[in-house]
């Protein structure tokens, strides 16, 4: 048995690999710029291939199945319903199996579910339609009040727009979706959460 010792600067340590968070170098630079350093993993790792190893074959199948696990728990915890979720405290408490589909197609989530970068409650892109089949119910009934919508007396036009295929859905739940829609906008932005996965929070996102 060969035993190597090796003293480090606890400052070289790179968190993201600590933690085995797999994402783009831009995550993982935002990350090293808060924690500091850059040295498990780098070039200058003499056990890099070893580590890197333990990290794809180890924690990473470990860190997958208790994710699912996870989601398994929670779809008989939470109540399955179209509710509202406006907030990053909401949110955490996790997502009823209902609301899955409404913000998977959500198009900003299904461009980084079809890139890969997100977990995505596990669903596999290639079953889902092309089309988003909410859009059209989020927007219905829906205007910005402007100068441009609005004429000389006062009146402007508000459009409803129905399918026959669209999902079966009361009033209550089209807008619970939207402002679920609403948030989602701000989550991907705000600088604190950006980096997050919004289908499997608090994970980072690829």
């Amino acid at each position: 048995m060969l035993v190597q010792t090796m003293q480090l600067d606890t400052n070289l340590v790179n968190l993201s690999s600590l933690l085995g968070v797999r994402g783009h170098q831009e995550v993982l630079q935002h990350i090293n710029q808060n924690a500091g350093g850059s040295y498990y993993g780098s070039e200058s790792d003499p056990f890099r291939q070893g580590f890197q190893t333990f990290m794809n074959q180890v924690v990473e199948p470990i860190r997958q199945a208790s994710v699912k696990i996870s989601n398994v728990i929670n779809n008989f915890v939470i109540k399955d319903e179209i509710k509202c979720i406006d907030s990053v405290k909401i949110l955490a408490k996790g997502i009823p199996p209902k609301m899955q589909l409404p913000i998977i197609y959500y198009e900003p989530v299904r461009t980084m579910l079809d890139d890969g970068a997100i977990d995505g409650f596990g669903i596999d892109p290639s079953k889902l339609a092309k089309d988003d089949p909410y859009a059209d119910m989020c927007k219905s009934g829906v205007v910005d009040i402007t100068t441009d919508t609005v004429n000389d007396k006062g009146e402007y036009e508000v459009e409803f727009i129905w399918n026959s295929d669209d999902p079966d859905l009361t009033p209550e739940e089209i807008m619970n979706i939207t402002l679920t829609r609403e948030f989602i906008d701000k989550f991907l932005k705000d600088e604190t959460t950006k980096y997050l996965d919004p289908t499997n929070y608090p994970e980072l996102h690829g």
